[in-house]
Parts: structure tokens; sequence; C-alpha cells
């Protein structure tokens, strides 16, 4: 994608790479933009400048809910949302997984490489256990069917690990491998790896997450069984995926040093073509992060549980 080019020159504070950028100035940036610049958004998300009294107005309502028959949910337009949907970038049209792992340990890996180390990292978090697959299917899995396999994607690097599935009408949470292979487990596309990044340049808040000195971040694109059925359960049901399976959603534990950066906007339903349109941001475990520039050191921020609370609020309303 050309806006992950690199046009400047590189410098020691630089990340370098075909998909990394230089890491804004902590104290003057937002986590989000500093978490996103090191894992390659060259040009793809900026921070907005926000009056003081936006810190007011940072709540779980900050976001717009919308549909192709119009505007919804007009209660939950605040300033603060305005501000940063009508003034963002587009940002990444798809969910993007960051991950920073430890440089002395995996600094001189290709994608290829770090694709089995990030997958088992994402899988300590939602184990894809034999005993919880077979309750999705209706075929007979054991271990000797088990497979761990990674090929090249179109520059990026795709490993996966689960179980093939023959009769996917009988299957809830199938992944697609290929065009023509379905299986049960994990999926994962490696999409950059950074060079070195010296965890000095983040905030304090934010290296206090990176137990590192030294890190490389990882960006790739994730999901798993688990996920798919929450999402395909609901849907086979009224229609509309499940909120459980989003994202947003603090159902999806993430490994230490790991964050999402969330899309642009999440499809409710696939038949209605239906959305949620998000106000860009990154989340961890249990914390939010806008891409607005801090105020006196304090970043624009919420808690996750609250602002997902609202998207399956919006969700609700949608479906009735």
């Amino acid at each position: 994608m050309n806006f992950f080019k690199i046009i400047t020159a590189v410098t020691l504070v630089s990340l370098v790479g075909a998909c990394t950028t230089q890491i804004p100035d902590k104290g003057t940036s937002s986590i989000a933009l500093q978490i996103t610049k090191s894992a390659g958004s060259v040009g793809v998300f900026e921070d907005q400048k926000l009056p003081d009294s936006a810190l007011n107005d940072v709540t779980a309502g900050g976001y717009l809910g919308w549909t192709t028959f119009g505007l919804l949910f007009t209660d939950m337009i605040s300033g603060f949302g305005f501000a940063l949907i009508t003034d963002q970038k587009n940002g990444w049209n798809y969910t993007n997984y960051i991950m920073y792992v430890d440089a002395d340990k995996y600094a001189d890996l290709d994608k290829e490489e770090m694709c089995p180390i990030v997958l088992k990292a994402m899988q300590s978090t939602m184990p894809q256990t034999l005993d919880k697959l077979q309750k999705l299917t209706k075929d007979d899995l054991s271990e000797s069917v088990r497979f761990t396999e990674a090929r090249y994607n179109g520059g990026s690097e795709l490993c996966t690990d689960g179980y093939p599935v023959t009769n996917i009408d009988d299957t809830i949470g199938e992944i697609r491998y290929s065009s023509s292979k379905y299986f049960l487990g994990t999926w994962l596309s490696v999409r950059s790896v950074s060079d070195v990044i010296s965890t000095s340049l983040f905030d304090d808040e934010l290296k206090d997450q990176i137990p590192f000195e030294n890190a490389v971040a990882v960006r790739f694109v994730y999901t798993n069984s688990l996920m798919a059925y929450e999402a395909q359960k609901s849907l086979k049901n009224d229609g509309y995926l499940s909120a459980r399976s989003m994202p947003s959603s603090p159902s999806i534990k993430l490994p230490n040093a790991t964050f999402i950066s969330l899309p642009e906007y999440e499809n409710l339903s696939v038949e209605n073509r239906k959305a949620i349109r998000f106000v860009s941001s990154v989340r961890n475990n249990d914390t939010l992060y806008y891409f607005a520039k801090p105020i006196n050191g304090k970043q624009f921020k919420t808690e996750l549980s609250e602002y997902h609370r609202s998207i399956e609020e919006s969700l609700s309303k949608i479906e009735k």
C-alpha cells in the first residue's frame, strides 16, 4: 500500500523499514498515534487538537452510530465525537492487531519467522483446545489431523493452526484458509515487522505496558474459531453479528504488550448492511485511547467496557 512507503531519511530515532516511520514526540502526541505509527501507519492517522472542555466530554457516547438508511442515535452524538469524526483521517479500513515483542530475542526475524511467534502468544489468551473446538462441529477431530501451516500471501505471511473440517454445513466457527479449505482453529496474517524501537520514546503509560527496553512492533490480522462462533451463532438466529465478536469487545483478551487498532466502522448485519461508525481509537484489555493531542499531559481515553456497552446498546436499538 503506497501510504506505507518511506519517503524520509533514516535517523537514529526513526523506525526503519518498508512499513515504519518516526514515532511522534511523547507528551505532545496520543498513545494511539504512538502505537500505530510505530507499526507503520505513515500518513494514515493524525491527532486532532481539541479544546480543554473536551476533556470533560470523553465518554462512551463519543462516537456516531449510523446505517445506510440515515443517522441514528442522535442522543449519543457529542461535540467531542463530532470533532474526531469530521476531522480524522480515514484510518485503516480493517482491524489491525499490534504486538510488541522483545527485540533482544526477535529483532532479526522476518514476517514468516515472526508468524508462529505471534500466533503462539495470541493463543495464550484464547486457547483453541480440542475439546472446545469439537463442540463447534459434527466432524470428528483428533490430534492426528492437527496441522500448522504458513504461506506467503500478497505481501504478508499467513499462518494457521487448527483442524480441517469437511462439512461446513455442520460446523459453526469455521475459518477459511483458502478458497477451498476450511478449518477450526486460528488464522493470523503478519502485515509488517518494524525495526528495533526504544520504548523510551513512548509516554510512560505506554512504556509501562511493554516490558522491554527495546521492542519490535508486529502488525497483523487475526481471527479464530471462538471469535467466529460468537459472530455466527447470533447471525444464524436474527441476522445480526454478536457484539462479543467485535474488536472492541472486552471478551477478546489480548496478551501483554498487544493492542487493537479499531477499524473505521463495524458491520452489525451482513444481510441488511447496517454498521456502526467508530471514532478511530486503539484499545488494550481495559482502556480505549483516542487520536487526540493530550492536554497538560492528560490523554483522551475511556474505559473499554463503557465504550463497548454503548455499542451493545446501539446494536440493541437497531435489532428492535
